[in-house]
C-alpha cells in the first residue's frame, strides 16, 4: 500500500519537518476540529493531542504527549493487541469501535479511524481520529442484546490469496448463543467452535468474505449440516474486513418477509445515525430513512419525511430532468456522482452541493431503492471565488505596472517561465512566445550586446542581484534599450531555484542621455578649447607625452614630471584612480571612445576636477590619445543646479526599482489574511458538518472572514498608492491598540505552538500619526518571525515566549516598540544583513518581510533595528508630533 507522509508530522518533539510553516498550519487546523485527534508512534507513544481529545478525555496535551495511548486511556480492543497491530500494518488503516476510559473514570465508546504513515527515516506514525458514540452504542447494545434474532459481529480472516478461511466472533448476543447452544463464543474462532463447516457450508464463507471485502450487504438462506438447522441470514459490513450476521432459526418455517422487514429497519437505523447528509428512498422515491444532517442541511426542521415522495419535499427537482434521469439510472443499478452542482431551491436559496446517488440492495439481493449522499460546499466555492478575485487583482497590478515582471530558469539558456502580459505593449510579443521557445530571450539580444550580457551574469550568482542595460529586438524589427534588474532565488539548501526580474524600456532615456552627452561635449570643446590639455600615451612602455596645459591641470612643474603615466595616476584621487584606469582600459579593449571624470590632488592639497576624453588609435593597438580639461567650477555649479532634481529622480528610480519586488512578492503581503480567511472558513465548515454552529457563531466567523478580506484589500490599495506615488493619509492612533490587535490575530498560531505572549505596555502614551493597517502588519510580521525562530529550538518542547514592550522616549520624542523572543537570537553578521532584500534565516523565507517593514517605518519617520544576543530582539520607533 502506498502511504503518504502524515500532515501532522511535526507533532511533539519526535518528528522533524521540512516545511514548518505548512505543518504549523495543519496543526492549527486539526486543533480547531471538534473531534478528538491524536498522532502516536506505532508503539503507542503520543506525539500530538488536539483540543478535542483534551475535552473528551480530560487530559491536557502536556499530560498526554509522551504517554502510551492504550495505557493512558485503558483501551479495550475488539481483538488481541498483536492481531490489531498486524491488521493495521497489512491494511494501512483500521476502522472500528474501541472503549476508552476518561480521566474521571467514565467509559467512552468511540468510533475510531486509525491510519498508518511510513516516514522517510523508517519510523511509523499513526493518525487516530475518534468520535464519541457512547450514547448510540448504549442504544445499540440494548437493541443488540434484546434482539430475538441471533446476531454476531465478526472479523473475517483471509489467506494469502485473499480467500476467506475463518472468522473471529468479536461480539454475539444472547439469542445467538441460545440458538446455537454454545456459551462464551466471544473471542473464539468459528473453526474451533464448528469444525468442518468450511467444507459443509462453503456458501457461508463466500458470502461473509465478499460482504466484508466489498461492503455490499447480502442475505442467504441455508441448511447448517453440523447443527441440523435451517437459518436465514442477513449480512452487512460496518467496516472493511468485518461483518455482522443476523440470523433466525427457520427450521419450522421460513420467514423471509419478516427478515426483509428486520433488515430494512437495521439499515434505517444506521442511516439515521450516520453523521452525514444521507437519505434512503424506496423504488418509488419515497423516504424510508434520513439522517439528522439531511434535515439540517436543507432547512427541513424536524419534519418526519417517512413515506413522502422526494419530489414533494424538493419540488424544484421536477424542473430538473437531468436529476430525475440520475435517479432512474441509480434505480437501474448505476452509481452517479457530481462534485460541484448548482442547486437553487424554490424559495430562492442558492447553494453549491456535492452529491452521490447509489442503489441499495435488500436481503434478497434485489435493488430496494436508492441512497443519496450530499454535502453543502457553498462556503468552499465562496472562498475559491475570493481567491480567484485576489489572483485577478494581482494580475492586474502586474499588467498595469510600468515594468515587465518575469521569472526564468537559473541555468542553460535562461528560458522564461513567466512573463507578465504588459510585455506585448512594450515589445510587441505575446507572453507565450517567450515560454514556448526556451532560447527566445537569448536569441533576441542585439549581437553587439549579447557577449557582454552573458559575461556579466556570474555576478548575479555571487551577490544575488545584478542589473544591466542592452538592446532587445522589438517585434516591429527595431531595437529598444532595456534596463534589466535581476534577483536570484535560492532554495533552503542555497541551490539556485529561479531568477526573477523587472524589465524597463529606457530607449527614450538613452536617446536623451546621448543627445545630452553630445551637446555637452560640443559645448566643452567650444568654450574650454583654450584650457584643454592634450596627451599621448604608449601603453606598452607606459610613456606619456602631454602639453604644457597638462602640467597646470595636474599641478606638476615640467622638471618634476618623469614622463610616465604611473606618476600621473598617482596624482589622481585614490577614490577615483581605479575608475579612471578602467575607463581607459575598457575603451582600448573595445576600440572606442572613453569619457570620464576624476579628481586630482595638487601639491598644496587642493582638489581639482578634471574631465578626460580619449580614444584608441586602433583596436588592439596599445596607444591612446586624448584631452583633459578643468571642470571644477562646472562641478560646483552642477551640484547646486541639479541637487533637488537628482534627489527627486533617485526617489522615483528607487520606487521603480522595488516595484518589481513588491509586485512579484505581493503573495507575501497577502499570506497572513488569506491564511486567516481559510482558517475561519474551514472552521465554519467543520462546525456546519457537525450541525453545531449557532447563528451567532456563524456571524462571528463570517465577520472574521470579512475583516481579513478587507485587510488583504487594504494591502493591495496601499501598494497601488505607493506605485502611483499617491499620498497615503495618516491618522492619530494608539500604538497599544495596534499591539493588542496584532496579538489577537496571532493568538491561534501562538496557542497552537504553545508560545506565551507577554505584554508590558506603557500607559498614557501620546497618540502618533500612523496608517494603522501598516503598523499592525509590522507587528504581525515581527511576531511571526519570532514564532518561527522559537520553533527552531529543538530543546524547547513546551514552546517559548514573546514579550512586547512599549515606552515613551521623551528625549528623542518618539515611542519605542520592543519585541523580544526566546528563540536562538541573531549574531552580528545576521543583524547587519537581516534588513537586506531576499536575505533570510528561515529555510522557506523569501527575505522581504523585514524589507517591507523597514520601508513602512521609514515612511512614518521612524527607525527599525535588531540587536544581537540570545533571543531575537527587534525595535522600531514612531515619532511623537510636536
Amino acid at each position: 500500500m502506498n502511504r503518504k507522509k502524515s500532515p501532522t508530522g511535526n507533532a511533539g518533539d519526535h518528528q522533524g519537518t521540512t516545511d514548518r510553516r505548512a505543518d504549523n498550519l495543519d496543526a492549527r487546523l486539526l486543533d480547531l476540529a471538534f473531534e478528538p485527534v491524536m498522532v502516536r508512534h506505532f508503539n503507542g507513544e503520543i506525539s500530538y493531542w488536539n483540543r478535542g481529545a483534551g475535552e473528551l478525555y480530560g487530559y491536557s496535551s502536556e499530560e498526554a504527549i509522551g504517554a502510551v495511548s492504550h495505557d493512558l486511556l485503558k483501551t479495550v480492543f475488539p481483538l488481541l493487541r498483536q492481531d490489531f497491530d498486524k491488521q493495521l500494518v497489512k491494511e494501512g488503516v483500521w476502522i472500528g469501535e474501541l472503549i476508552h476510559t476518561a480521566r474521571d473514570g467514565r467509559k467512552i465508546i468511540v468510533e475510531s479511524r486509525q491510519q498508518l504513515f511510513e516516514q522517510p527515516d523508517g519510523r511509523r506514525l499513526v493518525l487516530e481520529t475518534n468520535r464519541d458514540i457512547t450514547t448510540r452504542e448504549t442504544q445499540y447494545r440494548t437493541l443488540f442484546e434484546g434482539m430475538q434474532e441471533g446476531a454476531g459481529f465478526c472479523r473475517m480472516i483471509y489467506d494469502e490469496q485473499s480467500q476467506p478461511v475463518d472468522w473471529v466472533y468479536l461480539d454475539v448476543n444472547p439469542a445467538l448463543e441460545k440458538i446455537l447452544g454454545i456459551a462464551g463464543m466471544t473471542g473464539q474462532r468459528n473453526s474451533d467452535l464448528f469444525p468442518g463447516m468450511k467444507e459443509s457450508n462453503p456458501e457461508l464463507f463466500e458470502t461473509f468474505g465478499r460482504v466484508s471485502k466489498t461492503g455490499m450487504p447480502d442475505t442467504l438462506e441455508g441448511y447448517l449440516h453440523g447443527l441440523d438447522m435451517w437459518v436465514y441470514l442477513s449480512v452487512f459490513s460496518p467496516a472493511r474486513g468485518h461483518f455482522i450476521a443476523i440470523g433466525k432459526d427457520i427450521s419450522d418455517r421460513k420467514r423471509q418477509e419478516e427478515e426483509l422487514f428486520r433488515s430494512r429497519n437495521q439499515l434505517k437505523f444506521f442511516v439515521e445515525q450516520v453523521p452525514a447528509s444521507v437519505a434512503m428512498l424506496d423504488k418509488d422515491l419515497r423516504y424510508v430513512s434520513f439522517s439528522r444532517r439531511w434535515l439540517d442541511d436543507y432547512g427541513l426542521g424536524n419534519q418526519d419525511l417517512t413515506g413522502r415522495h422526494h419530489y414533494d419535499v424538493f419540488p424544484e427537482i421536477r424542473n430538473k430532468p437531468d436529476w430525475q434521469a440520475v435517479h432512474q439510472r441509480a434505480l437501474a443499478g448505476k452509481v452517479e456522482r457530481n462534485d460541484e452542482d448548482h442547486f437553487i431551491r424554490e424559495d430562492g436559496t442558492d447553494s453549491w452541493i456535492r452529491w452521490e446517488v447509489r442503489p441499495w440492495l435488500d436481503v434478497a439481493g434485489e435493488i430496494g431503492g436508492i441512497l443519496i449522499f450530499s454535502e453543502d460546499i457553498s462556503q468552499r466555492k465562496k472562498a475559491e471565488s475570493e481567491l480567484r478575485q485576489v489572483k485577478e487583482r494581482l494580475e492586474h497590478l502586474l499588467t498595469a505596472g510600468p515594468a515587465v515582471i518575469y521569472a526564468c530558469k537559473p541555468d542553460g539558456d535562461f528560458g522564461a517561465t513567466f512573463v507578465s502580459n504588459n510585455i506585448e505593449s512594450q515589445l510587441g510579443y505575446a507572453p507565450e512566445e517567450f515560454l514556448i521557445q526556451s532560447d527566445f530571450w537569448a536569441g533576441h539580444i542585439h549581437p553587439d550586446d549579447a557577449q557582454r550580457v552573458f559575461a556579466g551574469l556570474p555576478k548575479l550568482f555571487e551577490t544575488g542581484r545584478h542589473s544591466h542595460e542592452y538592446r532587445f529586438l522589438h517585434k516591429n524589427g527595431t531595437y529598444r534599450w532595456m534596463l534589466d534588474e535581476l534577483r536570484l532565488v535560492r532554495d533552503a539548501d542555497g541551490k539556485p531555484l529561479e531568477i526573477i526580474g523587472a524589465w524597463h524600456d529606457i530607449t527614450e532615456l538613452k536617446l536623451a542621455e546621448e543627445e545630452l552627452r553630445e551637446n555637452e561635449q560640443s559645448l566643452r570643446l567650444s568654450l574650454d578649447a583654450a584650457r584643454m590639455g592634450m596627451w599621448d600615451w604608449n601603453l606598452g612602455t607606459d610613456a606619456l607625452w602631454w602639453d604644457d596645459r597638462e602640467y597646470e591641470l595636474f599641478g606638476i612643474l615640467p622638471g618634476e614630471f618623469s614622463g610616465y603615466a604611473a606618476q600621473a595616476f598617482e596624482r589622481i584621487h585614490p577614490d577615483d584612480r581605479e575608475k579612471a584606469r578602467k575607463a581607459v582600459m575598457d575603451a582600448i579593449s573595445a576600440g572606442g571612445l572613453f569619457d570620464t571624470e576624476f579628481r586630482v590632488i595638487h601639491p598644496d592639497g587642493s582638489i581639482h576636477w578634471l574631465a578626460a576624453r580619449g580614444q584608441g588609435v586602433a583596436a588592439g593597438v596599445n596607444r591612446m590619445v586624448g584631452v583633459n580639461y578643468d571642470i571644477t567650477g562646472l562641478k560646483q555649479a552642477e551640484r547646486e543646479r541639479d541637487k533637488y532634481t537628482r534627489m527627486e529622480n533617485m526617489a522615483q528610480m528607487h520606487r521603480l526599482h522595488i516595484a518589481g519586488e513588491f509586485a512579484a512578492l505581493l503573495a507575501h503581503q497577502l499570506n497572513q489574511p488569506l491564511t486567516a480567511i481559510r482558517s475561519f472558513a474551514e472552521a465554519g465548515i467543520a462546525r456546519l458538518r457537525k450541525g453545531k454552529l449557532e447563528p451567532e457563531q456563524m456571524r462571528e466567523t463570517l465577520n472574521d472572514v470579512v475583516t481579513q478580506s478587507e485587510r488583504a484589500a487594504g494591502s493591495i490599495r496601499d501598494l497601488r498608492k505607493f506605485l502611483a506615488r499617491q499620498p497615503q493619509e495618516m491618522t492619530p492612533g494608539d500604538i497599544n491598540a495596534e499591539v493588542n490587535a496584532a496579538c489577537m490575530l496571532m493568538d491561534i498560531m501562538a496557542r497552537g505552538r504553545k508560545i506565551k505572549i507577554k505584554l508590558n505596555l506603557a500607559v498614557d502614551l501620546p497618540l502618533v500619526s500612523m496608517r494603522t493597517s501598516q503598523i499592525e502588519q509590522i507587528i504581525v510580521n515581527l511576531m511571526e518571525n519570532a514564532m518561527d525562530a522559537i520553533n527552531q529550538e529543538k530543546d524547547k518542547p513546551n514552546g517559548g515566549s514573546i514579550e512586547i514592550n512599549t515606552h515613551l522616549d521623551a528625549d528623542n520624542r518618539e515611542i519605542v516598540i520592543d519585541i523580544l523572543d526566546s528563540g536562538p537570537g541573531l549574531d552580528e553578521e545576521a543583524v547587519g544583513r537581516v534588513f537586506d532584500p531576499l536575505y533570510t534565516t528561515k529555510k522557506n523565507g523569501i527575505g522581504m518581510g523585514l524589507v517591507i517593514s523597514r520601508s513602512i517605518v521609514a515612511d512614518h519617520g521612524g527607525r527599525i533595528w535588531a540587536e544581537p544576543g540570545s533571543g531575537g530582539r527587534f525595535f522600531f520607533t514612531l515619532p511623537v508630533p510636536k
